[in-house]
């Protein structure tokens, strides 16, 4: 990721346990950020599922949605991350900081367009109802600019910005799609529901996300 390493070896240079801790603790929360989320998402998942009587069938549902459109967008973030974040490091160091985000809208639309239409052609043939075919799409979008978008927060350095977007997304989340299910939608399209609006439940007085991405480079807007 763009900017990471000189960040983490100075972290590193510093003596103490503490400082070593703190170094290690960016290091793996910041390289295994999207797998830490799937999986705490997936264990959240079924705590409310278990607590809630959700059926077998729906439980297995849900893990194989929320698995097959993380590991999906995971996979086709993949084929840009090492030209985004090589890019974004020879912009930083020639100090072209408005070529970066024009760079984070041209390779979000491209990984948004051919990215859905792979999967929405896997998703009509997958067996579950247009609803649910519609929230995996909506669900695989925003892990795209999510997953894209790290890239560029690393190059602005914010790795606690990272962590508490992760926390708080998934907190939110999880406490929203059990509110859903007490009112009475069913367990399936209301913890879907949950995590496709996620991003809107994140305050921007947070600045972190994308807010901070579009507010810390020059460019369009």
């Amino acid at each position: 990721m763009a900017g990471i390493g000189f960040e983490l070896k100075k972290l590193f240079q510093k003596r103490g346990l503490a400082a070593t801790a703190k170094a290690y603790g960016y290091a793996g929360v910041i390289c295994t950020g999207p797998m830490l989320l799937g999986i705490v998402l997936l264990v959240g998942i079924a705590f409310i599922c278990d607590h809630t009587g959700a059926t077998r069938h729906n439980r297995e549902l849900l893990n194989c949605m929320i698995t097959y459109t993380l590991l999906v967008s995971l996979t086709v973030t993949s084929f840009f991350s090492m030209v985004v974040t090589r890019y974004i490091a020879d912009m930083l160091y020639e100090e072209r900081h408005e070529a970066v985000l024009s760079s984070f809208w041209g390779s979000t639309a491209i990984l948004l367009v051919v990215g859905g239409i792979m999967y929405g052609i896997f998703l009509l043939f997958s067996g579950i109802n247009l609803i649910d075919q519609f929230l995996c799409l909506e669900f695989f979008g925003e892990l795209i600019v999510t997953w894209n978008a790290m890239s560029y927060l690393t190059a602005i350095k914010d790795y606690k910005g990272i962590l508490i977007s992760f926390i708080t997304a998934v907190a939110v989340s999880l406490l929203v799609g059990f509110l859903l299910i007490l009112i009475g939608i069913p367990h399936v399209e209301a913890l879907m529901i949950a995590v496709t609006s996620e991003k809107e439940k994140v305050p921007e007085d947070n600045k972190t996300g994308n807010y901070r991405i579009l507010h810390h480079f020059p460019g369009l807007r």
